[in-house]
């Protein structure tokens, strides 16, 4: 079946298909929603040219109960028993997932990406793509970003949100959206030495087990700072790069607390938690402010190894 419009805001559903479907848009802004929670049921396969406008397609999976691989590309989005999408000229995708352990293999999508899984424990494999926004969801997901070292990835996370292993390989981006109150929280975080994590004004938890990623962290955040820059790799803000007289300090969660669980950026923590916050210079606690308990921290440990990186 072939559709064409000539344009205008248009809105198609597209919940079920036996053949191949072609959809060709002219000007507008279009909504194209395709599947209505098991893409089962699209067994034909759709084909749609967005036209000029700002397009969105919408691709729904949410309420299949199994667990699969979502791989796109450039023009392409495909998965086990569904017939197949194509797509141009569209200024983003929004992909919601099933409930399983999913997979989502990302390359070279020309569009804005957002993606919003059900649940289970996933894995993102996101290279060479200009932006892929990845929604709080339960499991301890791993991300990896750009870990083919070609081109570069851009990859956010908004909000609260908890995943598993970080790994940010050469020319790949994580970054935390800014004025999201973004916390986020990883089981562990390695960087490649010419990959990034921008915490802009968020915080993060590194909930390890095993030793320290103290040595690590430091490292990262050492390349991060540049000078005072706060632009290089590893870890770096650019939010404190806009924002004078601001850092982002670290420390061991049992360096700032007595007892456990604590509270860090209002999220509960255990003694074995790596602590990262954008903050002031001076800020030893880690809560945002400079005041007397902070000078109190740092007198008591003046000449000692204090784990906060605030360099000047």
């Amino acid at each position: 079946m072939n559709i064409s419009d000539g344009g205008g805001n248009e809105l198609y559903n597209i919940n079920s298909t036996s053949g191949a479907l072609n959809i060709t848009d002219g000007a507008g802004n279009d909504n194209f929603y395709v599947g209505a929670g098991n893409l089962d049921s699209l067994a034909g396969a759709v084909s749609l040219n967005a036209g000029p406008g700002n397009d969105t397609v919408y691709i729904n999976d949410s309420l299949a109960p199994y667990e699969d691989t979502y791989t796109f590309n450039l023009t392409t989005f495909t998965r086990a028993f569904f017939g197949g999408l194509t797509y141009v000229n569209e200024d983003s995708i929004v992909m919601y997932g099933e409930s399983g352990d999913n997979v989502y293999n990302v390359v070279a999508v020309p569009a804005a990406l957002y993606i919003s899984d059900s649940g289970g424990h996933d894995t993102y494999n996101i290279d060479e793509c200009g932006g892929v926004l990845i929604y709080p969801s339960g499991g301890d997901d791993d991300v990896n970003v750009n870990t083919s070292g070609f081109n570069n990835s851009y990859v956010y996370f908004p909000g609260v949100q908890r995943v598993g292993p970080i790994s940010i390989g050469n020319g790949g981006d994580l970054i935390l959206y800014a004025g999201s109150g973004a916390v986020l929280t990883a089981t562990s975080l390695a960087i490649a030495s010419n990959g990034r994590l921008d915490m802009a004004d968020g915080a993060m938890i590194i909930d390890y087990s095993g030793s320290s990623p103290t040595a690590s962290i430091q490292g990262y955040l050492t390349t991060g700072y540049a000078a005072g820059a706060w632009n290089g790799n590893g870890i770096d803000s650019s939010t404190a790069a806009a924002t004078p007289g601001t850092a982002v300090g670290f420390g061991e969660a049992t360096d700032l607390f007595t007892s456990f669980p604590a509270s860090f950026a209002g999220q509960s923590i255990d003694n074995t938690s790596e602590l990262l916050r954008w903050t002031l210079y001076g800020d030893a606690n880690l809560n945002k402010t400079v005041d007397t308990i902070d000078f109190s921290i740092l007198a008591a440990n003046f000449g000692g190894n204090r784990q906060a990186l605030e360099q000047g």
